[in-house]
């Protein structure tokens, strides 16, 4: 076997990495064991006292040498120790690499040893019968006959100690002798076909072999001129063979392959072998002996494969980085001495700061004139040494932008404190559907055979071998990036896995029926609905009006300048979320005649869930305009309340504390114009619900009111309440009848109906809550504790408040957070889980907050469907048990608070919630989950957002049915003990449920009675079975539209208990055995009759599981 090493160019066979980096190699065989030698004997110990006076162990010359090397050449210790055991988990074990190349000995002397066949035509194939040629294109004239290879050499990472076992896949290269090509193979793609039908011969005689267990092919990069042998080894598990072929030295001249713009792939591609040599060669030079080279691009490669940039055609593929790497290396941004996170980082910086587009890197200093002629034909170069081979002659700008992009990402957030960079940068999978804001999908390509002649690129069909996606890709992107302009920050394209066949069956292209683009918003831009062009009287202007056809028009501006304009009408607010993709469909349809009604070819599923936030389905704001007339009528009601002239006490703040105020409820309440007036009956100005049914759901909004301190308060705390009744009694009287206000007045609030809403004021006085804690012993002392009164007071006045303006911050910076916060909750609602003690609607706006706040490694979401995709993300992948969640409000955190937090946090795990929220108000005790998730619901919820988050990412890839998209939001139910179905006409929010069929809502004249407030008899009915059986069951129910409440017994209940008094709460005798105990059981029958007396009118049925 030669001793050349060398890798292919472009290659994408580097083995995937998965993010489980603890699991245990497949191959159990090859597992390295566990020895350690014995060290060399310690030094004494010598008197040293730490802080707690205990003798320490003074830090050793070596110890300060390699904390000083870690201090100059890593992050931190922490990232240096990380770095070490991912380098050792993903690498090749020595026994492996020795069997491995023991193996790749035997199957070298194998192929070396094949039989030569007799010379035939290159248009005869019989003799290869089964096995079927990998290169479609016919070949017009020419001979071939079969000689074993010349040599075969060992190629690719793994030689050079920078493959990683997970799915590993070895490289070797075949050598072509020169007798089997001629001078005139350059012509009519007469190349690629010799080297077809020289791996078809290859795995004719292989599937002979007692070596091998399987063989198939497939194409290297995904490029139909090179296709490869995939080997599946006989009796060694664990990794693959990749046979690639490439020519004898000398066996074509590399000039007769200049790349020219008719033939860039076919040129390139055969380049690519004639110069595979020379390239290895150069990168053993520079990456033997050096780990820290060689580790660092174990990183590299790892980096890119969690983002899916090494994957299909055109992919940055390990060759690539690696020669990247060299290429630094030779100019001086890297040197020998560099540790690999150096060297990770600093390439890093490189391809964040550079641009190949515009300055062309090189491994070598080369004739400009040579990197002038590759820009010409390659919108990406990247240039060999020889001046005549792009590396990057499949990448599109589409995948080096990306590169780009991310590249930018990383160092953005490589340094920042308080999150697990480590695991951000190189242990998370960045799934194509969660990382973009818009995805959308060219399908049934093979239709659209015949726009390739429309658009000119009958040349570029056939450099692609006949590929039509291929072929007019190049096309569609440019078309978008110039459609599209300073609305995106980022246009990529979804990788296509390559795929394998069987040698005995046609090369299958069908995985490329499809294209996926993916789209990351511009905030500042994506959204406008005027896009200006140039002024009339420029030569651009009549580009632009080509361009944009019939959307173009004059139009004057403010500033006087009158200039060409398209304008897409957005009326709704829902409309703006929609200008990108308009964008897309009509260029599609103007310039690449891709007509989405006709072949359904342009798909963009970014709205399959805003059904489930809608009331009525002529609602496509989904909630947005109810958003913004409730915040209007509340505004007008707080002016209202600060005229009133007297008022015994100065107000000092008005505050709308429920989630309507955040923009965050699910579904904010319509107009009463719009609410159904049946089920009710007026009495005077008040309305009352009917005795057979529930009228439909009117929630009162609940609003803080803090007052003036004074000395007129009074120190008992039973004399400030009556204080306060006295001011709602005065609050009432000056609101009702008022700018047609009408007031209720209790001893705890004072209802207001205005404009067609109803708000709920509750007056404070912030040193009510030190009252309220003050609790008087038995022995007449006072002491100061947290009560229930005191903490409903904090929550109401002080952290609602708070709260509620914080979020509704984060709701202006980001546009489209509260719609993905409605859509969360109404996730977990759904799975019945939805609650103060389970998970609470605070909490859900916190979590959403952090992906907003803190979206590395990703960019901030732009839609709600990609931030819900991160929410299912993050409560399925995060590590509860060990880490808080920080969300950096304000961005009030330091670098310390970060430390601080989670020593607090390691110290006091026990104690603390289960679901931890660290915010700069709220370090330490994470008030919003203190009463829930508990431990079981915890499991639960990541368990649910796991399996929901892969069924809608397969949706998104595949379903085109928007009413299938709501699966994920209809729970599982069979596990639970006792389903208690409820009768409809008590469902006062049926128009909520998910499966129910929206129906329009009328408008109603304007009413002038207060209408039934609070009311949904399944709450109140829920309410009392918690109240009542709480301890031994636990109660699930959908809030919004459910029709039935579930039931778990708690696993206590289930176990036998004594036989006594104490124990007889619920329970009833068993049957006992003649030399038993007695003992005392569940009585379920029983309890299931208290749920229906308790529920009586409201209950349809209770059903018992397996009953």
């Amino acid at each position: 076997m030669s001793p050349t090493n060398h890798d292919h160019d472009g290659s994408n066979s580097d083995e995937e990495i998965s993010d489980d980096f603890d699991a245990e190699d497949s191959d159990v065989e090859y597992e390295e064991e566990e020895e350690e030698a014995a060290s060399a004997e310690e030094p004494p110990l010598k008197k040293v006292k730490g802080g707690d006076g205990k003798p320490r162990k003074a830090p050793t010359a070596e110890e300060m040498a390699h904390l000083k090397e870690t201090q100059n050449l890593f992050q931190s210790n922490l990232f240096r120790m990380q770095i070490t055991e991912l380098i050792s988990e993903v690498q090749v074990k020595e026994k492996k690499d020795l069997a491995i190349r023991s193996y790749i000995e035997k199957l070298s002397t194998a192929l070396k040893e094949l039989p030569s066949t007799k010379p035939c035509t290159i248009s005869d194939t019989e003799w290869l019968t089964p096995i079927r040629v990998p290169f479609s294109t016919c070949s017009p004239s020419g001979k071939f006959k079969f000689l074993p290879p010349k040599d075969v050499h060992l190629v690719g990472s793994f030689p050079l100690g920078t493959c990683m076992r997970r799915r590993l896949r070895v490289d070797i290269a075949v050598e072509i002798p020169k007798a089997v090509f001629s001078s005139g193979d350059v012509a009519d793609h007469r190349y690629s076909l010799k080297r077809a039908l020289y791996l078809a011969a290859v795995a004719k005689e292989l599937q002979k072999s007692d070596l091998v267990t399987d063989v198939k092919f497939t194409h290297h990069s995904d490029n139909a001129f090179v296709p490869i042998l995939v080997l599946k080894p006989q009796d060694l598990k664990g990794f693959q063979v990749h046979v690639h072929a490439t020519p004898e030295e000398g066996a074509l001249e590399t000039e007769k392959f200049k790349v020219t713009e008719d033939s860039a792939r076919y040129h390139s591609s055969a380049l690519s072998d004639l110069l595979m040599v020379s390239n290895q060669r150069l990168l053993q030079r520079v990456v033997a002996g050096l780990s820290g080279m060689r580790e660092g691009i174990m990183l590299l490669k790892i980096w890119l494969h969690q983002r899916e940039l090494d994957i299909g055609q055109g992919g940055v593929s390990g060759f690539l980085i690696s020669m990247y790497v060299v290429s630094l290396f030779v100019s001086r941004k890297l040197n020998a001495q560099m540790s690999s996170y150096q060297v990770f980082r600093n390439t890093l910086l490189q391809l964040a700061s550079s641009k190949w587009t515009d300055i062309p890197p090189a491994v070598a200093q080369i004739d400009p004139s040579f990197v002038s002629d590759l820009a010409a034909v390659f919108p990406v170069v990247f240039s060999d040494s020889t001046g005549l081979l792009n590396f990057c002659y499949l990448t599109s700008p589409a995948i080096y932008d990306r590169m780009h992009f991310e590249a930018e990402m990383s160092l953005g957030f490589i340094d920042s404190p308080g999150s697990n960079n480590f695991d951000k940068l190189f242990l998370t999978p960045l799934v194509f559907q969660r990382s973009f804001d818009h995805c959308i999908s060219l399908m049934k390509l093979q239709k659209l055979k015949s726009i390739v002649k429309k658009l000119k690129l009958e040349s570029r069909y056939a450099d692609c071998n006949e590929n039509v996606a291929q072929a007019i890709l190049p096309f569609v992107v440019n078309l978008l990036h110039k459609a599209l302009g300073q609305r995106v920050s980022l246009l990529a394209i979804q990788p296509i896995k390559p795929v394998e066949w069987e040698v005995t069956e046609q090369a299958d292209v069908s995985h490329w029926s499809c294209v996926t683009f993916g789209i990351i918003l511009n905030p500042h831009h994506a959204f406008t609905a005027v896009e200006r062009g140039p002024s009339a009287d420029t030569p651009e202007a009549q580009e632009f009006k080509d361009f944009w056809g019939e959307k173009s028009d004059l139009r004057r501006f403010r500033d006087g300048a009158i200039c060409e304009a398209v304008v897409w009408p957005c009326d709704l607010i829902s409309q703006q979320r929609d200008v990108v993709v308009r964008i897309c469909s009509y260029v599609l349809q103007k310039h690449a005649h891709i007509f989405s009604e006709k072949f359904e070819a342009v798909v963009c599923k970014n709205r399959c869930l805003d059904a489930l936030l809608q009331l009525t389905p002529d609602d496509p704001n989904a909630g947005d305009e109810q958003h913004a007339a409730i915040s209007n009528a509340f505004d007008d009601l707080a002016k209202q309340i600060r005229l009133i002239k007297d008022f015994p006490l100065d107000i000092l703040s008005i505050q709308g504390t429920d989630a309507v105020f955040r923009s965050c409820d699910v579904f904010p309440s319509m107009h009463t114009q719009f609410i159904q007036t049946a089920f009710r009956s007026r009495k005077a100005d008040f309305m009352f619900p009917a005795d057979k049914f529930a009228p439909y759901f009117c929630p009162a909004f609940k609003v803080s009111c803090l007052l003036e301190g004074s000395g007129k308060w009074p120190e008992d705390l039973e004399a400030v309440r009556r204080l306060k009744a006295a001011c709602y009694i005065q609050l009432s009287k000056s609101l009702h009848g008022t700018d047609g206000c009408i007031a209720k007045c209790t001893a705890d609030y004072v209802d207001v109906f205005k404009f067609g809403h109803v708000f709920r004021i509750s007056l404070g006085y912030i040193h009510e809550i030190s009252l309220a804690k003050r609790v008087t012993t038995p022995d007449g002392f006072t002491q100061v504790r947290d009560t229930e009164y005191s903490q409903q007071l904090q929550r109401q006045f002080v952290l609602l408040p708070k709260h509620t303006s914080t979020l509704h911050g984060i709701s202006m910076q980001f546009p489209h957070f509260a719609e993905c916060v409605r859509l969360c909750k109404r996730w977990v609602a759904s799975q019945l889980l939805l609650s103060e003690d389970m998970l609470s609607e605070e909490a859900i706006e916190l979590i959403c907050a952090h992906l907003y706040l803190h979206p590395a490694p990703y960019s901030v979401p732009r839609t709600p469907l990609v931030g819900f995709l991160r929410f299912l993300l993050l409560m399925s992948s995060h590590d509860w048990a060990n880490s808080p969640l920080y969300i950096n409000l304000n961005d009030e955190f330091s670098k310390d608070d970060y430390t601080d937090i989670q020593n607090h946090f390691t110290e006091n795990r026990a104690e603390l919630p289960v679901m931890f929220l660290a915010t700069p108000t709220d370090k330490s005790a994470s008030y919003w989950t203190i009463n829930g998730p508990s431990p079981p619901i915890l499991s639960r919820l990541a368990l649910l957002a796991h399996e929901s988050l892969d069924t809608l990412e397969r949706q998104l890839s595949t379903e085109t049915d928007m009413k299938k998209f709501k699966v994920i939001f209809r729970p599982p139910v069979d596990f639970y003990d006792v389903t208690i179905r409820l009768k409809s006409g008590y469902l006062s929010q049926l128009p909520k449920n998910v499966d129910v069929t929206k129906t329009p809502m009328e408008k109603k004249a304007v009413d002038s009675a207060m209408p039934v407030v609070d009311y949904d008899p399944a709450l109140l009915f829920l309410k009392e079975l918690r109240e009542t059986f709480s301890d031994i069951a636990l109660f699930f129910f959908d809030c919004y539209g459910g029709g039935s409440i579930y039931v778990l017994w708690k696993p206590e209940t289930k176990i036998a208990k004594m036989f006594k008094v104490a124990n007889m709460m619920y329970c009833q005798p068993t049957v006992i055995a003649d030399d038993a105990s007695p003992s005392l059981a569940l009585n379920v029958s029983a309890i299931v009759e208290d749920f229906k007396i308790i529920g009586q009118g409201i209950v349809e049925k209770v059903t018992l599981k397996n009953a």
